[in-house]
């Protein structure tokens, strides 16, 4: 027993209906409800119900058509398929000039009138032969041509070509072409259509002009004089863009007028330059873009003639802001620096200073005077200084140092020295 619903199935567009079987019957006995679909038993084909009809998928509707005799007086075409009607038909009749009997069932004879259609002869007709699918021949219709024997007459009017007097009644020999001589291309010649080839050895003339391009063989050769000698120049009255992937210059001497030499210009970013510079060939030598330090990097020594300007660090050392002391000296290269000048700076870098006991203090805080570059950048030591101690003077004394800053350190003593006993404190910068 089936189920019935007596509403729409809404499958939302995401769910599938799986293994189902339409309905099983004829479409004699279904009931007649547009947009029904049944599997007709009796024709073993899927139908559905258009309105009017039940109409088979797959199959069109009134695209078939047969032949088929409708009088004496005229063929009809007639539409079949599923629901054919008479003004599906079409249907030639005679007309004037056209005359149109029926020789038995099968044969419909077409024949025109020789009054009012001249050139036709006894018994021309079209034959129609009834068949399942009908077919339409002409018989007694004979073979039309135009008869071309025989030679073409010559020419009331002789004509001149390329010089040459021409009639029709000989072959025409054109000077230049197939004969000797010239052919004289005075005047404007007309365009060209097409892709013609010119064959020639030497075209004399000052100046050509084209719209369009040059093409060449793979090797496309340009010599000025004089010839084959490599000498000569080639002028581009314009700019020059070359669009190829190699560019090799051959010659000795390259000239460039641009104060800047632009190289990777195509590149989008820092990255997309890495790599670039200059090679040179032999000595492997190279001054190359390096994107991961964005710098340049050579792999050769380089030898300077005269001052170096730096702006920010050598190897990590900003030399502009070492120490008062080089943006006060002037360094010549290759020339050696003075006694002077070196004790100057290793006194910009060290201090000397002198602790006193007084048998009571025991901290004492040293000013060294100069700043480290970071606060453990200094090297402390002290040293006993007190000439009366012959045992210990002149020895290092081991003292707990606190460094507090990149200016100042902290000496600290177990116990107070005593009174009049002197150290020194020498402070040394690394940085």
């Amino acid at each position: 027993m089936a189920i019935p619903i007596l509403n729409h199935l809404d499958l939302r567009g995401v769910s599938e209906l799986r293994n189902a079987l339409l309905h099983k019957t004829t479409s004699g006995s279904a009931a007649n409800v547009e947009g029904k679909i049944i599997y007709d038993t009796g024709s073993d084909t899927i139908k559905f119900y258009n309105g009017s009809a039940w109409i088979s998928l797959g199959a069109e509707t009134n695209t078939t058509y047969s032949t088929s005799v409708v009088s004496d007086s005229g063929i009809k075409l007639r539409l079949t398929g599923a629901n054919p009607t008479t003004t599906d038909d079409i249907i030639f009749t005679g007309s004037t000039g056209i005359t149109i009997s029926r020789t038995d069932a099968n044969t419909i004879d077409v024949a025109g009138a020789h009054d009012s259609l001249s050139g036709f002869v006894a018994n021309e007709h079209i034959d129609w032969t009834a068949g399942s699918a009908g077919t339409v021949h002409a018989t007694n219709v004979p073979t039309l041509n135009q008869n071309t024997t025989g030679s073409a007459a010559t020419l009331t009017t002789p004509r001149t070509i390329g010089g040459v007097s021409f009639n029709g009644s000989a072959n025409i020999d054109l000077p230049g072409v197939n004969a000797a001589g010239n052919q004289n291309t005075s005047g404007t010649a007309a365009n060209l259509s097409g892709t013609p080839n010119v064959s020639v050895g030497t075209i004399a003339s000052s100046n050509i002009t084209t719209t369009g391009y040059l093409r060449g063989p793979a090797t496309f050769t340009i010599d000025p004089a004089t010839h084959a000698d490599n000498t000569g120049t080639v002028v581009i009255a314009g700019n020059l863009q070359v669009d190829g992937t190699t560019t090799t210059i051959n010659s000795t001497t390259v000239s460039i007028d641009d104060l800047n030499f632009s190289i990777a210009t195509d590149a989008a970013d820092s990255a997309a330059a890495n790599g670039a510079g200059i090679t040179i060939g032999g000595a492997a030598a190279t001054l190359i873009y390096t994107h991961a330090t964005t710098s340049w990097d050579m792999n050769k020594p380089l030898n300077v003639t005269g001052n170096i300007g730096v702006t920010g660090t050598v190897d990590g050392v900003d030399i502009a802001a070492r120490d008062a002391v080089l943006t006060s000296t002037t360094t010549t290269a290759n020339a050696a620096q003075t006694a002077a000048e070196v004790g100057t700076l290793i006194d910009a870098r060290s201090s000397a200073h002198t602790i006193t006991g007084d048998a009571s203090a025991t901290e004492f805080t040293i000013t060294y005077g100069f700043t480290a570059a970071a606060v453990n950048d200094v090297i402390i030591q002290v040293v006993c200084s007190y000439a009366s101690d012959t045992d210990y003077d002149g020895d290092t004394v081991y003292a707990e140092t606190e460094r507090h800053s990149t200016t100042q350190c902290k000496i600290k003593f177990a116990t107070a020295p005593a009174s009049g006993h002197t150290y020194r404190v020498l402070c040394f910068k690394v940085a």
